[in-house]
């Protein structure tokens, strides 16, 4: 079991995720209900944005690694090839499906900024 110190610690990062992108979404969808046009390509951009990023960056780490970290274990690409290479295509895959995301965002995005 884990001290209480660093149960708190975990407890104090979680919050500062979560608070600041609560207090993001909320303010998104505030503006979205108040009628803003194109609010809903700049929540789009907001909260797809980050987490392609990071999807991404997993993704050619473990390119470059030949390593897979999963849940508790890692996926070595020597010892397991057929499971790493299913995980890259899955995680591969979502990455690119948020990356359409937010081309098709900000393509639809730009008509409504530019003037």
């Amino acid at each position: 079991m884990d001290s209480w110190p660093a149960i708190l610690r975990r407890l104090a990062v979680t919050l500062g995720i979560v608070a600041p992108l609560s207090i993001l979404f909320y303010l998104a969808v505030r503006l979205l209900a108040e009628g803003l046009p194109g609010a809903q390509y700049w929540l789009t951009i907001t909260l797809c944005g980050p987490f392609c990023a990071a999807m991404a960056a997993y993704v050619f780490d473990g390119f470059r690694t030949g390593q897979l970290p999963l849940w508790r274990a890692d996926i070595v690409r020597a010892d397991e090839p057929i499971r790493y290479w299913a995980w890259m295509l899955w995680f591969g895959s979502l990455t690119m499906a948020l990356l359409g995301l937010l081309l098709y965002a900000i393509g639809n995005l730009a008509p409504i900024v530019s003037p």
